[in-house]
């Protein structure tokens, strides 16, 4: 619930977080108070080191680098983040949307890409925009569209 708090003060909506979804999984079902206690002790005072420093970089709460704990909840926010960025470039741009949410079923095939497209992704910690026009202007313009949209996004 912190992390829904957390999130409402960005103005993020609790129906945005597919909560509904998620509601019958449980994954603290069946573990116990210690094991509880351990993870809370995992996620407080986490510290990591820096190469050439002798005394660990210490953070007060979350995750370490490296935990897949923190790729989840950032893969929750850039979600949210990049479906309004996304709405934003089709706004200022003539381009379509080439993404979507389902897997590819067949590699080798392919259709044939729209004249003025992008596709976005997100993937552990880090996001791409990928665009496709057919010269360098509009590719520039679709650029600036989509950075600029991430960033009024991730306000």
């Amino acid at each position: 619930m912190s992390l829904i708090a957390a999130l409402a003060r960005f103005k993020v909506k609790a129906s945005d977080l597919m909560l509904q979804a998620t509601k019958q999984d449980d994954a603290r079902a069946g573990i116990s108070d210690h094991f509880r206690c351990l993870l809370k002790d995992a996620l407080t005072n986490t510290h990591f080191f820096i190469s050439g420093l002798d005394a660990p970089c210490r953070t007060t709460r979350g995750t370490r680098p490296g935990d897949p704990l923190g790729d989840l909840l950032y893969n929750m926010v850039m979600a949210l983040i990049m479906r309004d960025a996304r709405g934003s470039t089709l706004q200022m741009t003539n381009a379509e949307w080439i993404g979507g949410p389902t897997p590819c079923a067949d590699f080798p095939a392919f259709e044939e890409l729209p004249r003025v497209a992008f596709l976005d992704l997100a993937f552990v910690d880090d996001c791409a925009v990928a665009t496709h026009a057919p010269d360098n202007d509009q590719v520039m313009h679709m650029v600036q569209c989509s950075v600029h949209s991430m960033a009024v996004a991730s306000r």
